[in-house]
Parts: C-alpha cells; structure tokens; sequence
C-alpha cells in the first residue's frame, strides 16, 4: 500500500492544485477529514475521497492558514492504517 499526502494546496481558481486529497495504490477504501485550528470538522469526504476538499467550509472560501487531516484507510488485504497530518491553505 502507498499514499501520498501533499502538504500545501492552492484553490485560487487557476485550475492548478485546486483540491486537497491524498494519492494512493493499492488501497480498497479511503476517509479524509479536515479540521480547523479549533478543531471543528470542516471536511469529511465520507464514502469518496477522490474529489478531495476544495478549500470550502459551509459553502464559503476557508481562510488560508494551516489545517489538520485525518486520513482512515483500507488496503486490499483488509490491513488499517490512519494518517495524521497538517496541510497549509494557501489563497
């Protein structure tokens, strides 16, 4: 199993680094979770992780600033893994 979780993203509108998601290989299932600086929940991509957050929360633009993922994963094998992280919004 592989995945790669990048640590910066830049939803500006230029079509370039728009969404925040995680790539992987040979993974079955993937949860990813946002928070933000106090800890509420600001994205949870429930049973489809491949759009990825797109820098909102509630419908609005997110302040730039760095915010915590969560990320649950399940392999092919049915081996568990969790990934905890912080990335940086960039505007």
């Amino acid at each position: 199993m592989f995945v790669f979780v990048p640590n910066a993203f830049t939803p500006d509108g230029n079509n370039l680094n728009e969404k925040f998601k995680a790539v992987a290989s040979g993974v079955r299932f993937m949860r990813l979770y946002i928070y933000n600086q106090w800890g509420e929940l600001v994205y949870d991509s429930g049973q489809d992780s491949e759009n990825g957050w797109n820098g909102e929360c509630k419908g609005r633009p997110a302040p730039s600033g760095i915010y915590i993922y969560k990320l649950q994963i399940e392999g092919y094998q049915g081996e568990e893994r969790s990934l905890n992280g912080t990335i940086h919004l960039i505007r």
